[in-house]
This record gives structure tokens, sequence and C-alpha cells, in this order.
């Protein structure tokens, strides 16, 4: 698969998240936001209702923030092979 470059305005809010998914699973910025947009796709979703799925859980509490987390990143590494598992880096 082949990579370009792409810069994109976004959102501070929605910034600091990605940074914070990032942080926790020792991913970059660009894995994160390019997992989200391919989860959202593979539901079936445009980036528009999958942009507005994150916002519409915009009011969660810290808790539930890191509860939702924790499960769609426990998500995506069930649907990755066994042979790709534990090398997020």
């Amino acid at each position: 698969m082949s990579r370009v470059r792409a810069e994109i305005e976004i959102d501070q809010e929605l910034l600091r998240w990605v940074d914070e998914q990032a942080s926790r699973s020792g991913r970059s910025r660009d894995e994160v936001v390019e997992d989200a947009v391919r989860r959202g796709r593979q539901a079936g979703r445009s980036l528009v209702e999958t942009a507005s799925a994150v916002w519409e859980r915009s009011d969660l509490t810290g808790r539930e923030a890191m509860a939702l987390a924790r499960a769609e990143t426990e998500a995506v590494r069930a649907q990755r092979p066994l042979s790709n598992r534990g090398q997020d880096g």
C-alpha cells in the first residue's frame, strides 16, 4: 500500500484525543487516525458519519472515554492476524 503525506485541519479537542490514544497504545498519530478512518469505512460509514460518531460521544466522562478507547483498541487488536499481535511499534 502506498502512502502519501496529507495535511489536515482538525479540532483541537479531537487532536488531544488522538494524541492520548497514540500515547497509550504506543502508536503514532498517523496510525491512530488511519485506524479510526479504516474502522469507519469497514463499518460502512462515511468519513462525516465517523466524525459525527466521535462527536456524539463527546459528553463522556473521563472514565467512560477511557473504557471506550480500551474497547476500541481491543477490537482492533482482535482483528489482527495472530502473527501481528504485540507488534505495535
